[in-house]
């Protein structure tokens, strides 16, 4: 996996993007959660209160006898609920609850606690939440509902939600490492075609994919530089073709002049054949000066680089000191080099020379 990926704008902004969006979904759906696992309980804690309340006033007006018959009635109903009439030495006198949870033996109030509950798949625990409460006569009532099918219900959502924050998770980090890599293949493009011109290849352009999105008008607005660049360079090739001509037509032709003058002057004159020959040697030097100024300038536009070759410095700095040693022999001078051995350059071999005599 290309590491540049997690390096790029476009994967941090999806990344914070996605941040928020996971938290903030996240929230939502907490949110939701809550409230329905509250309010689900709320609406259990009502029926069941109604449901006590009720009981209670039946004790206080029918007595006995008339309570035990209605909780026997409702325990015979498959609504789910939980009821327990016990006395005070707890033995059940109505009720479909075998026994007194021992949950209500240490606490008062409010008990949540597991039972047994026959069904088509044989008897299978459940969660039920219940309330008790003691009547006159040392009595006990319990009144409760069956919470598993709640309890199974927020369990859904608790799974539904963290699946769809796990997705959302999953699919972000998919899709920010998608448009992170597309974009980081266009950047690379672009690089490449940057390397090539900065080689001296102007004919090359941006590549542009057609989009239309930023990119595509960067890339076309380099591209409108580039092509403006390649006409001013063409003009300067132009120029340089017709400055070459000018002055190299008149220069050649002070030469041939000089060294028609030279062949002509008078041998005794000796004066006059040194001056003229002063003025050839500066010639040919402004000759070879202009050359190489028309050399550099193809070079630096990228016109020479196909003639460029490996070149050992060192063997042609001792090249030039063979060269130019018998003048200063001539002049009473010594030379002396101290050149590094097998310094390699990519270069023209011509030009190299040149800057080095210079």
């Amino acid at each position: 996996m290309n590491l540049k990926i997690f390096k790029t704008s476009t994967f941090r902004l999806a990344a914070i993007y996605l941040t928020v969006f996971t938290i903030s979904t996240g929230a939502v759906l907490g949110y939701i959660y809550w409230n329905t696992v509250v309010i689900l309980q709320q609406q259990v804690d009502d029926t069941i209160n109604a449901e006590m309340r009720g009981l209670a006033e039946q004790y206080r007006q029918r007595g006995l006898p008339g309570l035990v018959e209605i909780i026997r009635e409702r325990s015979r109903q498959n609504t789910g609920s939980i009821y327990l009439f016990s006395n005070f030495i707890g033995r059940r006198l109505a009720g479909n609850l075998e026994g007194l949870p021992a949950k209500a033996l240490s606490s008062s109030g409010w008990i949540e606690f597991t039972y047994a509950v026959q069904t088509s798949a044989g008897r299978q625990k459940h969660v039920a939440r219940a309330v008790h409460r003691e009547l006159a006569g040392g009595y006990m009532l319990l009144v409760g509902r069956d919470i598993e099918e709640r309890r199974q219900f927020a369990s859904l959502i608790r799974t539904a939600l963290y699946w769809s924050l796990g997705l959302a998770l999953v699919f972000g980090v998919g899709g920010a490492f998608l448009l992170s890599r597309n974009f980081l293949q266009r950047i690379d493009s672009i690089s490449a075609a940057s390397r090539a011109i900065m080689a001296g290849d102007l004919s090359e352009r941006m590549p542009v994919s057609g989009t239309g999105d930023e990119l595509d008008r960067l890339a076309s607005s380099l591209n409108d530089m580039l092509d403006q660049i390649e006409r001013l360079m063409q003009g300067m090739k132009e120029v340089s073709g017709n400055v070459a001509h000018d002055l190299r037509t008149p220069l050649n032709r002070m030469r041939t002049r000089i060294e028609a003058a030279l062949r002509s002057a008078d041998t005794d004159n000796r004066a006059s054949r040194e001056v003229l020959q002063q003025v050839l040697d500066d010639t040919d030097r402004l000759l070879a000066t202009f050359n190489a100024l028309l050399s550099i300038a193809r070079t630096e536009a990228g016109e020479a680089r196909a003639g460029f070759s490996d070149v050992d410095l060192s063997q042609l700095g001792h090249e030039m000191a063979e060269l130019y040693e018998p003048i200063f022999d001539e002049q009473n001078g010594t030379l002396k080099v101290d050149i590094t051995p097998h310094v390699t350059i990519r270069a023209d071999r011509q030009l190299a020379a040149q800057a080095t005599a210079n």
